[in-house]
This record gives structure tokens, sequence and C-alpha cells, in this order.
């Protein structure tokens, strides 16, 4: 039988001491504490994992926060399922906060974004016949995750998976292209469409069924 060692300080457990077993883990009675604020889990023992490590629900919620950063638009975190939208100076944005300061419409192929008027992000036409143009096209050149090419205005970036084109961020099994939240699917683990991740559950779903009824 192999020895214990500790999920946290990864010291082996000596003879006669202690075992938390939690979260299917192995932990000294010292160690099993939230990896944020250090202090111990409650009379329940009841926590959340945080990049696969234990932390009271409040201190994973402002770990999440002091990570992602906030929309500079509406300052509230970013992430939660939304792709954000990094701009080439830093700013950042929630993909349905990225509109034009002007006329308050989304930038698209063929109004796309490329300039900032008084550091809020316009269309060019809108900047055309605003009061004065204070900054010119931001570039980011990053290469896009899906056709390699080099994006040259807002970047839409999908933590975990890349950086894309407008264009390019597209659901991988029906090829829409996807606004808004996206999904994660459960078996290739790429951006897709609800509907899509919807019927890929349903087919295993049901896979599973008749495999148990098979039994």
């Amino acid at each position: 039988m192999g020895k214990k060692i500790c999920a946290k300080c990864d010291k082996e457990f000596q003879p006669g001491e202690s075992v938390l077993t939690a979260l299917d883990k192995p932990w000294h009675v010292s160690c099993f504490v939230c990896a944020k604020c250090n202090k111990p889990f409650g009379g329940g023992g009841s926590c959340v994992l945080e990049n696969g490590k234990p932390m009271h629900e409040d201190c994973s919620k402002a770990q999440f926060e002091d990570d992602s950063g906030t929309c500079d638009a509406c300052d509230k975190t970013l992430g939660n399922g939304e792709p954000t939208v990094e701009l080439g100076d830093g700013s950042q944005y929630h993909q349905s906060c990225f509109k034009c300061n002007v006329c308050d419409k989304p930038f698209d192929k063929k109004s796309p974004y490329h300039v900032k008027v008084n550091g809020k992000p316009c269309h060019t036409k809108c900047a055309d016949v605003a009061d004065d143009v204070t900054e010119k096209i931001i570039r980011n050149n990053k290469e896009c995750t899906k056709c390699g090419k080099t994006i040259t205005s807002g970047v839409k970036v999908v933590p975990g998976v890349g950086s894309f084109h407008a264009e390019c961020f597209a659901c991988d099994t029906c090829g829409c292209e996807l606004s808004g939240k996206y999904f994660i699917h459960p078996k290739t683990e790429k951006p897709n469409c609800k509907p899509c991740v919807d019927k890929f559950v349903k087919k295993w779903d049901r896979n599973k069924e008749e495999r148990e009824a098979k039994k």
C-alpha cells in the first residue's frame, strides 16, 4: 500500500497522525484551509474549488474578480462565460458592452472599431462627426487562434481557448458566429453555441441509458 502524501504540503503522513480526507484527497488537518485567506472552513466543512484549490465561496468569488479584472464600460467583473474584447491599449470589455460610444451600436464587419474618441471606442464613420479624434487606430498585433492572421483591432479573448477575430469566433460544431455567452463542448472542449451543446448532451444521455439497459 502506497504512502499517503498531504495534498497541500506534499509531506508524508507519520504513523498515528490524523488524516483528513476531503475533495477525494488526504490532508493534514492544519493544511486543509482556504487557499486565499488561509483560514479553516466552518463547521460544515463546505468549500469550493478555484483552480484546483479549496476556498471559501466568498474568497473564490473575490479571487475570480482579482484574476479577471473589470469591464472598462460597466465596471463589472469580466468572464463568467462571455468573451472579452481586448484592445491594444490594454482596455477590456464584455462583448455585449463593446459598442460605439456615439451611436451605441455594436461593431461588426461592415462597421468595425478603429478609433477612440476621448478614450471611448467608436466606429470610424461616427468618429468623423465627433468633435475631435484623440486616439488613432489601436492595433493588438495578436495572431488569431483559428485563422492564424494578425488581429488589427478589437480581439475576442476567450479564457483558456485563445484570441479571435470577431468573424472567426464561431461554434466549432455548426460554424455559427458566437455572440454573447459561449459554451464549452463536453467532449471537444471547444467553444460551441448552446443548441449544439444541448444536442450533444441529449444524445450522450440517450446512449448512456441504452448502454445501461443492455447490462
